[in-house]
């Protein structure tokens, strides 16, 4: 895999990837990865979660962690309503 990683061509831009779990790489960037060979300057893991209660206080809705210079981790949480 490190070979396969070197050969990408890094392109300008922002990219967005959905994933229902944080915790693992999204599908979407892996397929992007092995289809186009492209990775973009700075990319976004984004996870929408649905919450038990049924609003989210604004200080808790939004978790941002840079996980690296390229990556960039962001949770959104809502509540049932």
């Amino acid at each position: 895999y490190q070979q396969k990683w070197r050969d990408l061509v890094r392109v300008p831009g922002t990219a967005f990837f959905m994933t229902s779990n944080p915790e693992i790489v999204p599908a979407s960037l892996t397929q992007n990865l092995n289809h186009n060979k492209v990775l973009h300057e700075k990319n976004i893991l984004l996870s929408v979660q649905m919450e038990a209660e049924p609003y989210v206080d604004l200080a808790q809705r939004f978790q941002v962690e840079k996980l690296n210079d390229d990556f960039t981790l962001l949770i959104v949480r809502y509540g049932f309503k």
